[in-house]
């Protein structure tokens, strides 16, 4: 027997200098995950990795505009692994 619950995919993606480039990313997903909405939901964790631009403040203001978006800032830069381990500790999903 098939289930009507939908999984969950989680997306972790580490941010650094990202000011510029993470909306579009974030769009992207978006029209991809349109188009499988009704299979699959979906959250978007967004790490900021102690970025020297306004990287947190984009990110804080995209998971304050879509409640499916998590925001993490780390205090300073760690480094990508690091940032993705942070990142994976915030999942709710099925998939990662």
């Amino acid at each position: 027997m098939e289930s009507n619950l939908k999984r969950c995919l989680s997306y972790v993606i580490p941010c650094y200098c990202s000011a510029k480039t993470i909306s579009s990313v974030v769009d992207e997903i978006d029209l991809t995950m349109r188009k499988m909405s009704s299979h699959f939901d979906y959250e978007i964790v967004l790490v900021n990795d102690g970025s020297p631009d306004n990287t947190d403040v984009i990110i804080s203001n995209l998971a304050r505009a879509k409640k499916y978006i998590t925001s993490v800032n780390l205090a300073r830069n760690f480094g990508q692994h690091a940032a993705l381990m942070a990142g994976l500790k915030q999942t709710r999903g099925d998939i990662i």
